[in-house]
């Protein structure tokens, strides 16, 4: 193996690590977030064009993200029925 091929190998290994760190953070951001109810910062975790599945719905981006861990902190909160936010 050639000392470039060697460089080239220990670059993308590097990168795989860095990639299971920023995953490793992220779980760890929206675990905090949910168990703290900071439902703002819970959706601010998510991409625009994201696909959320929870509650038994589907929810097609951000701006539809948002009511659906709402309805869950109203739950939550009140121990009042839960029924299914709007999705798509």
């Amino acid at each position: 193996m050639t000392a470039e091929e060697r460089i080239a190998e220990l670059e993308h290994r590097l990168g795989m690590v860095e990639d299971e760190l920023a995953i490793r953070r992220l779980q760890h951001a929206y675990g905090y977030y949910l168990d703290k109810c900071y439902y703002d910062e819970v959706v601010d975790l998510f991409d625009e064009d994201c696909e959320v599945i929870f509650i038994g719905g589907v929810y097609q981006g951000r701006s539809s993200t948002t009511p659906c861990f709402r309805t869950w902190s109203t739950w939550r909160q009140t121990g009042a029925p839960l029924r299914r936010a709007t999705g798509r």
